[in-house]
């Protein structure tokens, strides 16, 4: 029997029914660990939810404002975890960086500085790992404008936790902060192909991902949030990618979108 691929259309009501339960476990479930788990479901699929809905209408005003969901409700998280002094919990770490591109792709840099800003500041070694940790600090130290020497020890620090491993993360990070357009354009390239060879293997049914089963591991293939982020963060440092990028829709790279209105959870107001 042949492998069909899910479609925006056959995963649209799925992501809606589980993002439902997620949104009512988080509400009424007395254990603030859980709530925390819940909340990062939430968090990927309100962006699951933006990316059917843009690729199967190409809607990019209900795209952008679903998408926007996702970082909401993790800075609601996060402020929550650091009044109940949960500062030392794993959903604090950096490294579930996922809220923080969704901010970026829509351009709301604010919001994208705020949610990597509440994470925790330190590796936390044990729930992430530090190459992880060191891509979500890069970030947010770029995000809060501090490009002193302290961004280039987290660069050579990111380097030492790869043990003369690749991470073309690594490589668009140093491209970002040295202004380099050329090579930032060819380590973005290379940084989505290796993310779709990698979609690739776990996607073939005899590999038997656990990932690929989860709903949002297909939407995450018709459109990289990681590479619109990206995108978004190398133009606002002058870095302006002229071509079409795969996985990166033109449409979705201009940031212009309707008025931003609230759909529900976490019912927060976009400053």
């Amino acid at each position: 029997m042949g492998f069909s691929a899910p479609t925006p259309d056959t995963l649209l009501s799925d992501i809606v029914t589980e993002l439902n339960i997620h949104i009512q476990w988080v509400e009424q479930c007395p254990d603030p660990q859980r709530v925390a788990e819940f909340s990062e479901e939430v968090c990927l699929q309100y962006r699951a939810l933006a990316i059917c809905l843009f690729a199967g209408d190409a809607d990019i005003d209900e795209f952008f404002h679903y998408l926007l969901h996702s970082p909401l409700t993790r800075k609601v998280h996060l402020v929550k975890a650091r009044q109940d002094g949960q500062g030392e919990s794993a959903t604090m770490r950096a490294s579930f960086v996922e809220p923080v591109l969704d901010a970026m792709a829509a351009r709301q840099w604010k919001l994208a500085a705020d949610v990597s800003g509440l994470s925790a500041p330190a590796w936390m070694e044990g729930s992430e790992y530090e190459d992880d940790f060191c891509y979500a600090d890069f970030l947010r130290r770029l995000l809060q404008g501090q490009e002193d020497s302290s961004i280039g020890e987290v660069l050579a620090r990111w380097r030492r936790a790869l043990e003369s491993g690749v991470d073309q993360r690594l490589d668009v990070a140093e491209s970002l902060l040295a202004r380099d357009a050329v090579t930032f354009e060819e380590n973005l390239r290379a940084l989505l192909r290796r993310r779709e060879e990698e979609d690739c293997i776990m996607a073939n049914p005899e590999t038997r991902s656990q990932l690929a089963s989860e709903l949002p591991f297909f939407p995450n293939r018709w459109i990289s949030i990681e590479g619109l982020a990206l995108l978004a963060l190398g133009e606002r440092r002058g870095l302006v990618v002229e071509e079409d990028i795969e996985a990166c829709p033109r449409i979705a790279r201009d940031g212009r979108y309707a008025a931003f209105v609230m759909r529900g959870y976490p019912n927060q107001t976009l400053e």
